[in-house]
C-alpha cells in the first residue's frame, strides 16, 4: 500500500486544519499565509522525505507521518514554537487513533525538533529537518522570494534586494543545517542554481 493511501485520513485532516487555521488577510506574508502553499509544502516535505528515509535506511512511518503533521499548527502558534505546536497536536490525534506508543513518540519528537535543532538524535528528525529544508532552495526558493516579493507589492530590483538581505542569511544557515549524504547533494545543486538565477536576474536588470 502507497504512504498516500496508507495515510489518507491524516492527511485529509492536516490539509482541513490548514485551511480552518490560516489568517484571512496575510498578503505581505504570502505565500506563507495561504494555506495552498502550506499544503503544497507539506506533500513535498512528504517527497523529500520518503526519498531520503530509503537512502538513509529510516523508519518511512515515522518519517512519513512527521512529515504530514510537522507544520500543522503553523498557523496557531508562534513561528518558533510551531513544531513543539504540531508535535503535540500529532501525539493528542495518533493517541485518539491508537497507534502504537513507540511509534507516536518517534514521531513526536520527529516534528518537535524539525525547526532549529543543532543536533536531532533520531535519522528520522535528521531526515524531516532535511526534507523540510531542501524545499526552500533551488527553483522552489526563487519562486519563494518572487512569489513573497510580489505579496508586497516589490518589483524586481527590490525583490532582489530583498534577497540579498533577507533570504541569503536563511540560505547560509540551511546550508550548514543538512544532516544526510543525499540532501547535502541536493542542496549544492540546488543554491548553486538559485545563485545563478539571481546573478543573471541582476545582470539583465542593471547592464
Amino acid at each position: 500500500m502507497s504512504v498516500l493511501m496508507k495515510y489518507r485520513e491524516e492527511m485529509i485532516h492536516v490539509k482541513n486544519y490548514l485551511m480552518k487555521t490560516a489568517p484571512k488577510e496575510a498578503e505581505s506574508f504570502f505565500p506563507y499565509s495561504d494555506p495552498r502553499y502550506k499544503w503544497e509544502h507539506t506533500l513535498l516535505v512528504l517527497k523529500n522525505g520518503l526519498m531520503l528515509a530509503k537512502e538513509e535506511k529510516a523508519d518511512t512511518d515515522v518519517v512519513a507521518l512527521a512529515a504530514i503533521f510537522h507544520d500543522a499548527c503553523y498557523y496557531t502558534s508562534e513561528y518558533s514554537q510551531h513544531g513543539h505546536e504540531a508535535a503535540r497536536y500529532a501525539m493528542e490525534y495518533l493517541k485518539r487513533r491508537n497507534y502504537p506508543s513507540d511509534l507516536i513518540a518517534n514521531v513526536s519528537y520527529a516534528i518537535d525538533v524539525h525547526v532549529g535543532e543543532k543536533n536531532p538524535k533520531t535519522i528520522e528528525a535528521k531526515v524531516i529537518q532535511d526534507a523540510d529544508t531542501l524545499d526552500k532552495v533551488g527553483a522552489i526558493g526563487i519562486a519563494l522570494v518572487l512569489l513573497n516579493a510580489g505579496g508586497n507589492k516589490l518589483l524586481f530590483l527590490d525583490a532582489i534586494n530583498k534577497y540579498k538581505t533577507e533570504y541569503l542569511m536563511k540560505l547560509d544557515f540551511m546550508v550548514n543545517s543538512i544532516w544526510t549524504n543525499r540532501a547535502r547533494q541536493i542542496m549544492t545543486e540546488r543554491t548553486s542554481f538559485l545563485t545563478r538565477f539571481f546573478k543573471q536576474l541582476e545582470d539583465e536588470l542593471t547592464t
